[in-house]
């Protein structure tokens, strides 16, 4: 099972203050700073890195400074903080999963710094607009603005954070079309870029990225690698996203090579110990979710909640599958529902209906600003920094596809009647049968035959044991009720079927 990989979310900051620093104690020291300053261009400044910082830590707070930043902002009539402030608190909103309302903070930063000529902030705005986009399933969309973004910052930037964002970004786009190799690619170029300018707190975001990819390819070592060294290196910044999606990467790499039965690497890291490989595996994914339910994040909640149905279900413990099914289900349709696309939609009309009427008007001067931004930029060495939201866990770019998935896990575990009054009422109503005919199979001297074979080829033996009686009561349309241990029990008025399928078996 893949996992979904996340886009980069930029954050362009207009000083390199916080080049090499993240977490708590920044956050810490400009807590600190905020009541001293006069109410002026330099507590705008504050009160917006401070929603920036408490993005990947606690966005609820992020978007109460967000929202000061900008009512001051406007107070005061400074357009560039209105715009940076837009920008820091649409970050807030996306790791939040609030996918309207943060391309709403987007469009507006978009057009302060569209006329402002500010080209660095520009691009980083195209960038997080093509990453929501592109968690609705709006790749094409997604893309046209992760390669407005990469050009304006090749011209520009070149070989700087923001080039290195984007290239991760369209690496995720590759990924999520199954196109690994070139996913990996993109992502490897990113994190060069980090690796030359040893920007530390950005190094992990690319790791964790590279271990998706790697899940993806089913190579689990590396996967184990790069998502432990953004595990360690997230730790020591204080990055509670990273650390989250590192857990999980990690617990959905080790989950993986239990069910795909990969005895090599079951035999090197666990003495083939099946059971102490599937703990480590829930232990990584249980502390992804309650860091990941600590920041709001719905989306990668889903994707962890995806990778715990999964091991459930190879566990055969099925009731708690379905519970943790309900709860994706949940989570999975307030996130992607008509609505939110709607919104979206009208955001999308409604900024480029504006653009068009302010287009004659701001014509000249953005050209100046733009002339004078580049000039700004070649004599300053203007640098951005860039900040990741990193999600874990399997593409999501084909909402039906896993609609259907969640269907069939519900139809493995209960008949088609009962699964659909489950979707439909989200109970069912107990059923009394007045005639039944009901079979139960076993296999004959099952424990003799399991000592004499190989645990692969008793796997084996049995799997074409079971494909060959799902074939059979397909043929004779008998209702399998539920598999326990090595039984299988059949319900209903099905006397004459049987007979003709005891025949067969």
């Amino acid at each position: 099972m893949k996992s979904l990989l996340a886009f980069i979310i930029l954050i362009s900051s207009a000083t390199n203050l916080v080049a090499q620093s993240y977490g708590r104690n920044r956050l810490d020291s400009l807590l600190g700073v905020l009541p001293k300053a006069s109410v002026d261009t330099h507590k705008v400044f504050l009160m917006a890195q401070i929603s920036y910082s408490y993005s990947t830590i606690l966005p609820d707070s992020g978007l109460i400074y967000g929202t000061k930043a900008i009512e001051l902002a406007k107070q005061i009539n400074w357009e560039k903080g209105i715009g940076n402030s837009y920008y820091f608190r649409g970050a807030n909103y996306l790791n939040m999963s609030k996918l309207p309302e943060s391309l709403d903070d987007y469009l507006n930063a978009r057009k302060y710094f569209e006329k402002a000529g500010d080209l660095g902030k520009l691009a980083g705005t195209l960038s997080n607009i093509g990453a929501v986009y592109a968690y609705q399933g709006k790749e094409e969309k997604a893309l046209e603005y992760f390669l407005k973004a990469l050009d304006i910052n090749r011209k520009h930037f070149p070989g700087g954070d923001f080039e290195a964002a984007n290239l991760g970004n369209i690496g995720v786009i590759y990924y999520n079309r199954n196109d690994l190799e070139r996913a990996l690619d993109f992502q490897l170029q990113a994190l060069n870029i980090y690796k030359k300018k040893n920007r530390v707190a950005l190094i992990p975001h690319s790791e964790v990225s590279i271990a998706g990819v790697y899940i993806g390819m089913k190579n689990y070592v590396e996967a184990l690698k790069y998502s432990q060294q953004a595990l360690d290196a997230a730790r020591d910044l204080g990055d509670e996203s990273v650390m989250a999606n590192s857990y999980a990467y990690k617990g959905t790499a080790i989950l993986h090579i239990v069910t795909q039965n990969n005895q090599k690497l079951l035999d090197s890291l666990y003495r083939s110990n099946k059971e102490a490989a599937l703990n480590e595996a829930k232990a990584n994914l249980d502390s992804a979710l309650t860091k990941l339910e600590m920041l709001g994040d719905q989306i990668q909640l889903t994707t962890v909640y995806k990778s715990l149905i999964e091991l459930e279900e190879y566990r055969g413990n099925y009731k708690q599958a379905l519970a943790y099914l309900k709860i994706y289900k949940a989570s999975d349709d307030s996130l992607f529902t008509s609505d939110n696309n709607d919104k979206i939609l009208q955001s999308s009309m409604q900024y480029e209906f504006e653009k068009k009427e302010a287009t004659a008007r701001l014509e000249q001067e953005k050209k100046d600003a733009i002339q004078k931004n580049i000039r700004n930029a070649i004599t300053g060495g203007l640098i951005g920094t860039s900040f990741f939201l990193l999600i874990v866990y399997r593409q999501r770019n084909k909402i039906s596809k896993e609609k259907a998935r969640s269907e069939e896990l519900l139809l493995n575990i209960l008949p088609s009647e009962v699964a659909q009054e489950l979707k439909t009422k989200g109970s069912a109503d107990a059923r009394q049968f007045d005639q039944v005919t009901v079979m139960f199979t076993d296999f004959k001297g099952f424990t003799q035959i399991s000592e004499r074979l190989t645990p692969a080829e008793l796997v084996a033996e049995i799997h074409t044991c079971f494909k060959a009686f799902d074939q059979i009561i397909t043929k004779y349309n008998i209702e399998k009720l539920k598999p326990l241990v090595m039984r299988t029990c059949v319900q209903e008025d099905y006397r004459w079927p049987i007979l003709h399928m005891r025949l067969m078996l």
